[in-house]
């Protein structure tokens, strides 16, 4: 991660990584493909679970602790977006809060769907710099859908 931040992320090479963490080109290729954003991926996961450790975190709160952890990570998440390589991020939250393989496929498939939407959400936070709070992203949230219920509305009245 600290190599995202001195330098940009196509001048980063395997070598770089394997000399920043002390660790040969070997044991890096045991645990990764050739993907950089693999190791970013598997190092925002990290993050999250030492977040997890020091916060409770449970299926009622993990939607809000998510996106404080977000929040209090914000360099991070705005290099990734400086960087052009977002993707990473709803990988990130795929491997959070994404379907297990004993799960139904409703499930499966409504957890893909709630991703994809905080992926959206997040995304917009992050282009916009990361000023607001969560409760106040959560608020433009719930006015961004009580407008669009309105103005779908308003199309079908006229309609009438």
């Amino acid at each position: 991660m600290d190599l995202l931040y001195e330098r940009d992320y196509d001048d980063i090479n395997v070598s770089d990584i394997c000399e920043k963490a002390g660790v040969g080109r070997t044991t890096y290729y045991r645990h990764f493909t050739n993907r950089k954003l693999d190791l970013i991926r598997y190092l925002g996961f990290i993050k999250w679970e030492e977040y997890k450790k020091s916060h409770e975190v449970t299926e009622k709160n993990e939607t809000e602790q998510l996106f404080t952890h977000v929040f209090n990570n914000k360099k991070f998440f705005l290099r990734l977006k400086d960087q052009n390589i977002v993707e990473v991020i709803y990988m990130m939250l795929y491997d959070i809060l994404g379907p297990s393989k004993e799960q139904s496929d409703l499930l499966m498939y409504g957890k893909a769907f709630f991703i994809g939407g905080y992926f959206g959400v997040i995304y917009q936070w992050i282009q916009g710099g990361c000023k607001e709070t969560y409760p106040e992203v959560e608020q433009k949230f719930k006015d961004g859908i009580m407008f669009a219920i309105m103005e779908q509305k308003k199309k079908e009245d006229q309609q009438k």
